[in-house]
């Protein structure tokens, strides 16, 4: 009788000290938590030639459920504060912004797409006016199936720093991926100094032949808004940035 007693307590000991060990039923709720933050699985970029029409090499990897995110620059010689982009049929515009109206003015554009695997390798960004471009895309996995992706109100700047907005999504605190994105004109030999603090994954900073860059970061964080820090550059220059967040499953 001592030794089933015995035996009970150090069964009851083990529990206490690990609520899953091998041979017993493990909790549903922390499996779900582990790795719940969306990832993100591939990425592409490229500079484009000077065109109004811009291809767009998808990445690799694409499969029902995902979402990808492409992110494009030009700089028109006379821009639309915000119809610069169009795109290829089934893909949706999440952010289509300029600096200002002027020829110098970055002209930023978004597009994303939840996946079904018939997206193909490429699309198509048809620019308002002939320009260069430069592009980068994101191939999110563990994202929100029904959700899109959301933004916060684009910034303008000039000098050598640009401060991407602040963002809170309509889903709350959760283990979402936060993504930072600047379009910035680079004729005037602006280069990029430094990225916002923390956003240190995927980090791409893709510049065209001579006119524009596109640069863009993310990181994973549990939060029910986020306040990038800012981008540095060497000198000034016009640009646009933004603040992006992906749901998780």
């Amino acid at each position: 009788m001592r030794l089933f007693f015995r035996t009970l307590v150090a069964v009851a000991y083990l529990l206490a000290a690990n609520p899953s060990p091998a041979g017993f039923l493990i909790n549903p709720y922390a499996v779900a938590a582990a790795g719940a933050f969306p990832t993100v699985a591939a990425t592409s970029d490229a500079a484009t030639s000077s065109s109004t029409s811009h291809t767009i090499t998808l990445p690799s990897g694409i499969v029902s459920g995902g979402l990808v995110m492409c992110f494009i620059t030009a700089r028109f010689a006379s821009s639309p504060k915000t119809a610069g982009w169009t795109w290829t049929a089934g893909w949706t515009e999440l952010e289509d912004e300029a600096y200002d109206t002027t020829a110098n003015s970055a002209h930023m554009g978004v597009v994303y797409r939840l996946t079904d695997g018939t997206e193909g390798s490429t699309i198509t960004a048809t620019s308002a006016g002939t320009s260069e471009g430069a592009y980068s895309c994101y191939r999110i996995t563990g994202n929100h199936a029904s959700s899109a992706p959301e933004k916060g109100t684009a910034t303008t700047h000039s000098g050598g720093t640009s401060d991407p907005p602040n963002l809170t999504p309509s889903w709350g605190a959760a283990d979402t991926l936060w993504i930072v994105l600047n379009s910035r004109n680079t004729a005037g030999g602006s280069t990029l100094t430094s990225y916002p603090t923390s956003y240190t994954d995927n980090q791409i900073n893709r510049a065209s032949a001579t006119l524009v860059r596109t640069s863009v970061a993310n990181r994973p964080l549990n939060a029910t808004s986020e306040n990038p820090g800012t981008w540095g550059f060497s000198s000034g220059q016009f640009d646009v940035s933004n603040t992006f967040a992906v749901r998780p499953q």
